[in-house]
């Protein structure tokens, strides 16, 4: 099933395949965006919204010690 990242706000849209590793990246300000699916992926597809969030390097760290976890690089191989 193909899906569909899409932050309309940010002008900023890449699918997702299965079996497919996609990166991308880009800079943002600290804000706040909404997104959803832009690709007809199913029964549920207009229920696929999410929300995104920028912050600064520090407050992202303070959140992520916060709940027990640690930031490392994850290799798509």
């Amino acid at each position: 099933m193909i899906h569909s990242f899409w932050v309309p706000a940010l002008d900023f849209k890449v699918d997702a395949y299965p079996d497919h590793v996609n990166s991308f990246t880009f800079t943002l300000r600290d804000g706040r965006w909404l997104g959803h699916c832009a690709q007809l992926c199913g029964l549920y597809h207009a229920e696929m919204l999410f929300r995104i969030q920028a912050v600064p390097p520090a407050a992202f760290d303070r959140w992520l010690h916060s709940r027990g976890g640690s930031a490392r690089a994850v290799s798509a191989s």
